[in-house]
C-alpha cells in the first residue's frame, strides 16, 4: 500500500469522529466535568475548583480550564466542551506518526497513526470525554519530543517535551510523568544507552515541571493546605495501590486484560502478536530491540492492574504504544511468507463481528421509529458509500490478498462501524439519558430555574441536567423548604412516595425512561426487554396544592 492510500484511510478515520462532537455529554463523568467547567465560568474561580459550590479535589484542573475558557468565548455546548480534548487527541495521533517515523520509517508511522485512530477506545474517549483524552495526547507528545531531544539535542525539544509532561500531569496526575519515564527510561536502559540516561539536561526538568504546575499547586494549597498537593502527588494515584485511598471496586488483577481485548479492537490480537514477537526478539537481541513501545504499553498496564480501583478507560493511555508495536511488527513480518496468513487472520478476525454489530444497531437495537430516525439512518449509508468509493479508488493499487488488503478492509469496516456509532447509535442511546432530556423540557416549559430544587433522595447523576439548563442546582432538605411554595424537581418513584408521606401534593409534568449510557447491558440493548431494564425519572412540581396526581406508567 502506498502512502497515498494510507493518508486516504487516515482521513476517512478522522471523519468518523466529527458526528460524536455534537452528541450529548454523558452522565456521570463527562457531564460532571462539563458542569464543573460551566460553574467555573460562572464563578470565575479558576485556581480553586468548585463543584456545586463545594471544594472539588478528585481531578486536576486542566480539562476544566480549557473547557471553561472556551465557554467564556463561544458559550457552553457539546462541541465546545469536547473540542479541546479532540484537538489534543489529534496532536497525539500526529505525535505517534512522528515518533514512529523517527524510530522506523514513514510508512510505519502512517500505519501506527491509522491503527490508533481506528481503535474503539480512541473513538470512545473522544465522544465520552474525560481527563484521559488529554492525558494520552500530551503523553504521546512528550515522549516524541524527549525521544527527539535525546537524538538531536535541540533546546525547543526539551522545552516542549517537559511542557507536555506538565500538561499531562495537570490532566490526570502523576501518571502523566510515570508513563514517559517508563517508556523512555526502559528503552535506554535495556539498550544500554547510558549517556541518554545520565544526561545532565534531565536535572533541570523537575524545577521546570514544578514551575508549570505552580498555578495548580497554589489552588490546591489555598483550598486544602498541604493535603491538596499531597493528594495530587501521592494519595489519588499511589494510594489506590497502598490502600491509603479508600476508593476500591474489587476489580480483579486481570480486569484490564479483557478490557484491552474489546477496547483496542479491531487491533488487539495483532498487537498481542507484536508483543510476543517483541519480547522474543528482545530476549535474543536486547541492544537492537526497540523497547520504547513495549515498556510504554506493558509496564503502565501492570502498574494500573495493581490498583484497587479500576475503570476501563484507565489503560487507554497505553494504547498508542500498542499501536506502535502492531505497526512495527506488521512492517517487519509482512515480507516473511510464513507470517502472512497469521497477520491477515489477526487483522481480519474482528471484521465479521463489526459487520454483525453494524447490522444489529439499526435492525435489532434501535430500529428507526420516525422521520428523524430515518435521517440519522442515512448517515450510516453515507459512511458505507464513502467506504465503497474508497475501495474502488484503491482497488488497482492495493494487494487485497496480502496484509495491505487486510489492513484496508479492517480500517474501512472499523470506520463505518464507529461512524455509525457516533452518528446513529449514540444519538438514539442518549434519548434515554433522562436528565438531559428533562433539561430541554424545562426550558421549553419556561419553568423558572430559581424555583428548581435538587432532591437529596435522587442519586447525584443529573450533571447533564445542570449543564443543559446552565444552572448548577441547589440541594434541599425537608427542613429547608416551605411546602406552600411551588418547587420543581427531578425524582424517582420512591421520592414520590416520600412526598405523599409528608403530605405534599405534586403535579406531574412528564415521566422519562432513564438509563445510564456508559453502563450498557444486554437487557437494555434488546429492544424487547428494554422497558424492564430502564428506570423512571419524573419532572414534578410539589407543594401543598394541588392534590397528588396519578401517574400513568406509560405516560
Amino acid at each position: 500500500m502506498r502512502e497515498r492510500e494510507l493518508l486516504w484511510l487516515t482521513g476517512f478515520a478522522l471523519l468518523a469522529y466529527l458526528p460524536g462532537l455534537w452528541v450529548d455529554v454523558m452522565d456521570v463523568d463527562a457531564a460532571q466535568y462539563a458542569s464543573i467547567s460551566l460553574e467555573m465560568t460562572q464563578t470565575h474561580s479558576y485556581l480553586e475548583v468548585l463543584h456545586r459550590g463545594e471544594n472539588y479535589l478528585d481531578k486536576p484542573p486542566l480539562l476544566f480550564w480549557l473547557s471553561a475558557w472556551l465557554f467564556e468565548i463561544f458559550g457552553p455546548s457539546n462541541l465546545v466542551y469536547k473540542l479541546p480534548s479532540f484537538l489534543v487527541s489529534l496532536l497525539g495521533i500526529w505525535s505517534l506518526f512522528k515518533l514512529a517515523t523517527r524510530m522506523y520509517d514513514r510508512v510505519t508511522g502512517l500505519r501506527a497513526a491509522l491503527i490508533l485512530s481506528t481503535s474503539l477506545a480512541w473513538y470512545q474517549f473522544n465522544n465520552d470525554v474525560r481527563t484521559d483524552t488529554l492525558l494520552a495526547g500530551f503523553v504521546l507528545f512528550a515522549v516524541w519530543q524527549l525521544y527527539a531531544f535525546a537524538e538531536d539535542r535541540k533546546p525547543q525539544q526539551w522545552l516542549l517535551g517537559f511542557t507536555g509532561i506538565a500538561l499531562a500531569m495537570m490532566s490526570k496526575g502523576p501518571i502523566g510523568l510515570i508513563v514517559p519515564v517508563m517508556a523512555l527510561g526502559t528503552h535506554w536502559l535495556l539498550r544500554k544507552e547510558w549517556k541518554k540516561i545520565v544526561d545532565p539536561a534531565w536535572l533541570a526538568a523537575p524545577l521546570f515541571i514544578t514551575l508549570l504546575l505552580l498555578p495548580m499547586f497554589i489552588g490546591l494549597y489555598r483550598q486544602y493546605g498541604w493535603e491538596g498537593p499531597y493528594f495530587f502527588l501521592w494519595k489519588q494515584s499511589f494510594g489506590r495501590i497502598t490502600g491509603e485511598n479508600i476508593w476500591a471496586n474489587d476489580a480483579g488483577y486481570f480486569f484490564f486484560t479483557h478490557t484491552y481485548l474489546w477496547a483496542f479492537a479491531p487491533w488487539s490480537l495483532l498487537a498481542l502478536g507484536a508483543l510476543v514477537s517483541g519480547i522474543r526478539k528482545g530476549w535474543q537481541q536486547p541492544k537492537q530491540t526497540q523497547w520504547l513501545q513495549l515498556a510504554g504499553w506493558v509496564l503502565p498496564f501492570v502498574a494500573l492492574s495493581l490498583s484497587r480501583y479500576k475503570l476501563p478507560h484507565y489503560i487507554f493511555v497505553t494504547f498508542p504504544f500498542a499501536a506502535l508495536s502492531a505497526a512495527a511488527w506488521l512492517q517487519e513480518m509482512e515480507t516473511q511468507e510464513r507470517y502472512r496468513k497469521l497477520i491477515r487472520w489477526l487483522m481480519l478476525v474482528f471484521v465479521p463481528v463489526m459487520l454483525l454489530l453494524l447490522i444489529c444497531i439499526p435492525v435489532f437495537i434501535f430500529p428507526p421509529a420516525g422521520g428523524s430516525d430515518y435521517l440519522l439512518l442515512l448517515s450510516i449509508f453515507a459512511f458505507i458509500a464513502v467506504a465503497v468509493w474508497m475501495y474502488r479508488k484503491m482497488r488497482a493499487d492495493v494487494d487485497w490478498s496480502g496484509s495491505a488488503g487486510a489492513l484496508a478492509v479492517t480500517v474501512l469496516m472499523a470506520v463505518v462501524l464507529n461512524g455509525a456509532m457516533n452518528s446513529y447509535f449514540y444519538p438514539q442511546l442518549l434519548r434515554y439519558q433522562a436528565p438531559a432530556q428533562a433539561a430541554r423540557d424545562v426550558q421549553a416549559l419556561q419553568i423558572p430555574l430559581d424555583s428548581f430544587r435538587y432532591a437529596p433522595q435522587r442519586p447525584p447523576n443529573i450533571h447533564s441536567f445542570e449543564f443543559y439548563t446552565g444552572r448548577i442546582q441547589t440541594w434541599f432538605h425537608w427542613s429547608d423548604i416551605d411546602i406552600c411554595k411551588p418547587y420543581y424537581t427531578l425524582c424517582q418513584r420512591n421520592y414520590l412516595d416520600s412526598l405523599d408521606l409528608h403530605g405534599c401534593g405534586y403535579t406531574l409534568y412528564k415521566r422519562y425512561a432513564d438509563f445510564r449510557p456508559t453502563v450498557l447491558r444486554l437487557p437494555f440493548l434488546n429492544q424487547y426487554t428494554r422497558a424492564d431494564a430502564v428506570d423512571s425519572l419524573y419532572l414534578i412540581r410539589f407543594g401543598r396544592h394541588p392534590k397528588p396526581a396519578s401517574i400513568e406508567p406509560n405516560n
